[in-house]
């Protein structure tokens, strides 16, 4: 537990993170171990959780390089490889128009007034609290009202092989339209997890 309390700490200090986001992953934190792990009867049957051992798990938030051939990608493209991310340009007519595509840690700075809303504090198991304490990057993506988005957004996930948390918050207000694409893949063709 003690790591955990040390990487919170080192999260706030090092994204320079606004006071009610540390607040937020505090409450979560303290939610996490008190909460029980996912109680469902369709997650008992295809989970093996009971040998799992959160007090050996160390989440990372150790910088991951993000690979060169995803800088050449066309259309607006999110890329996140341990907490590490990358983050296409939109085309002016998008930003022209409202549309917001960051990733969270400059998005819960510049845009608190969109987002503080969707950090709540109603987690139902162990798994949503920790990946709220502990999230260590993300995709944020807005369409203001009645704008449509033509081409689609796409939202990569590498996978290195170590203990890193994603959350992506994504809003498209009444009557916008646009069409987000995930993919994910292995970096070292040895580890596949879910974000």
């Amino acid at each position: 537990s003690w790591k955990w309390r040390v990487r919170l700490v080192d999260m706030h200090t090092a994204n320079t993170e606004p006071e009610w986001l540390k607040n937020f992953r505090q409450k979560s934190f303290e939610a996490f171990k008190k909460l029980p792990l996912e109680e469902s009867r369709l997650f008992a049957k295809y989970a093996d959780y009971p040998e799992m051992v959160f007090e050996n798990f160390v989440p990372d938030f150790s910088k991951s390089p993000i690979p060169e051939e995803f800088y050449k990608e066309n259309g607006p493209v999110f890329v996140q490889n341990g907490a590490d991310a990358f983050v296409s340009d939109l085309p002016k007519e998008l930003k022209n128009k409202g549309v917001i595509f960051t990733d969270m840690i400059p998005a819960v700075k510049e845009h608190k007034d969109k987002l503080v809303n969707y950090f709540t504090h109603d987690w139902k198991n162990k798994f949503e609290a920790f990946n709220a304490a502990f999230f260590v990057n993300g995709v944020f993506i807005y369409a203001p009202e009645n704008v449509e988005i033509e081409t689609p957004f796409r939202k990569i996930n590498l996978d290195n092989g170590k203990n890193a948390s994603s959350k992506s918050i994504i809003l498209g207000a009444d009557n916008s339209k646009f069409t987000i694409i995930e993919e994910s893949y292995s970096v070292n063709g040895k580890y596949f997890s879910a974000y």
